[in-house]
């Protein structure tokens, strides 16, 4: 029998586990959210640098040129990197270069090359916009993605995992892609 004054230890337990079981649903959440996050500022900081890249070759009439560093690349011999220089290194935790296992194609249902399998495809890592604000080369993407790195994924229906892509085509013009429902959008 059960006094008015108090819970059994039954009833705590249950409380208990409920709220353990609510707070690690919320901390989950949470992650999730913060990943998508980074992965969002990151691509449009990115798009924004590009974009503003271009317009400083169009107004001062020289060449501007922007490297993409891999966390594996070995660095130039001048350690004073311009502000053109990124550098995956220093992208926001769980946020590299590169796209997940589930993406099959560009964004303008292009062959994805294994030169872009690091998510870099211009040639040498590198993209210079001309005074005449066109790009130099044939143009490519960045991609950019919050998902784990090839192989370590086991659970391929994960929904938190997301790709951006950013291409710059040949007449320098600057867009954003997001991967949604197996499709470029």
């Amino acid at each position: 029998m059960k006094s008015n004054n108090g819970f059994t230890a039954v009833e705590m337990l249950v409380v208990m586990a409920l709220i353990g079981i609510t707070s690690t649903i919320a901390l989950v959440n949470h992650s999730q959210q913060l990943s998508r996050h980074h992965l969002k500022k990151s691509s449009r900081e990115l798009l924004s640098h590009l974009r503003h890249l271009r317009q400083k070759a169009i107004v001062q009439s020289e060449t501007q040129t922007a490297h993409f560093y891999l966390k594996n690349d070995a660095l130039p011999e001048d350690p004073d990197l311009g502000p053109w220089d990124f550098l995956e290194s220093k992208l926001p935790a769980h946020v590299r270069f590169g796209y997940s296992d589930e993406i099959t194609h560009t964004p303008k249902n292009g062959r994805l090359s294994a030169a872009s399998r690091d998510g870099i495809s211009f040639k040498n890592n590198r993209i210079a916009f001309e005074p005449n604000g066109t790009a130099s080369g044939l143009g490519g993407y960045i991609y950019l993605t919050n998902a784990p790195l090839s192989g370590l994924s086991k659970d391929k229906s994960v929904s938190h995992n997301q790709t951006v892509a950013i291409a710059v085509n040949l007449t320098g013009n600057v867009r954003l892609y997001q991967w949604r429902n197996g499709q470029w959008e």
